[in-house]
């Protein structure tokens, strides 16, 4: 019976361990729960000569100059991100990453591809 209660106590606590080891961060909400939408696409990496084994992009969203929101994640992967609504830029850290201005209203997904344009 004690190995039954230490296994229902320590799965629990492992969940909350993974589900907090997230490489998303929204910036500025002040605490409060604000009404927001989706902004959601794929940023591709700068790969650059060919078999360059896959890097992280982090994808940033941008009101203005001030951060919003960013995520990390490794290659060419969907990024997935809840933002207040707002006139925004989502850009990424790869070279001659192109720039995309999208309007977030509030429970909408907007999609927006953030592709490099690298040699």
């Amino acid at each position: 019976m004690r190995r039954l209660r230490i296994i229902s106590v320590a799965i629990p606590l492992f969940l909350v361990g993974v589900v907090s080891c997230t490489s998303t961060t929204s910036v500025g909400t002040g605490g409060k729960a604000p009404s927001t939408g989706t902004v959601t696409g794929i940023a591709s990496m700068c790969s650059g000569p060919a078999r360059i084994p896959p890097h992280d992009v982090t994808v940033r969203i941008l009101r203005g100059s001030r951060l919003v929101a960013k995520q990390t994640h490794l290659g060419n992967q969907t990024y997935r991100l809840s933002v207040p609504p707002g006139h925004y830029i989502v850009t990424s850290d790869q070279s001659y990453a192109v720039p995309v201005p999208i309007t977030v209203h509030t429970g909408e997904t907007v999609h927006a591809q953030v592709w490099s344009s690298c040699s």
